[in-house]
């Protein structure tokens, strides 16, 4: 299937939709296949600190630090994460 994309004019959208596939399932599947999967581990590296200081939560970056109140939104917190990764 994905040698018969690869001979199509049709974008990827369009050759899922008229095989009734899932876009997003055929793009990780043809990705894993090519080996250009980008890889999702994205993690950051957090420690503890016994330190005092008046933040609670502390952000280190190679770039530089966030310093948070410990009532921060984690919503906010983790889109905040996302984004940065």
């Amino acid at each position: 299937m994905i040698k018969e994309f690869s001979e199509t004019t049709l974008s990827q959208k369009e050759f899922c939709q008229e095989r009734e596939l899932s876009a997003k399932y055929f793009s990780l599947q043809r990705a894993k296949l090519l080996g250009t999967r980008k890889s999702k581990n994205r993690l950051l590296k957090a420690s503890v600190s016994a330190e005092k200081s008046s933040s609670n939560l502390t952000l280190k970056l190679s770039y530089g630090e966030l310093c948070f109140d410990s009532s921060v939104d984690p919503t906010y917190l983790a889109a905040l994460i996302r984004k940065l990764s």
